[in-house]
């Protein structure tokens, strides 16, 4: 039922909106297993390891958005110049 539900909503975006939607869930799964690795790396594993992960996955994610905004949409177009 929610499955449904999301597709009906999905099928409503506009070519830019679900590109801006791409980018949005693209750049967050980035910046969540990047900021985990460097969490990881740089302080391991204790007690506070999820506080400081959610600090630096913000952090990240705020650099991570704008600059996939920027940059997708000319790395998409030469990357479709290579292969066509």
């Amino acid at each position: 039922m929610q499955l449904a539900r999301a597709r009906r909503y999905v099928g409503m975006l506009s070519r830019r909106g679900a590109n801006i939607v791409f980018v949005l869930m693209l750049s967050g799964a980035m910046a969540a297993i990047m900021s985990l690795a460097m969490t990881i790396i740089n302080t391991g594993v204790d007690g506070h390891l999820m506080a400081r992960w959610l600090r630096n996955f913000v952090i990240a994610w705020m650099i991570a958005f704008p600059s996939a905004l920027l940059l997708v949409p000319p790395i998409r177009r030469f990357a479709d110049s290579m292969v066509r």
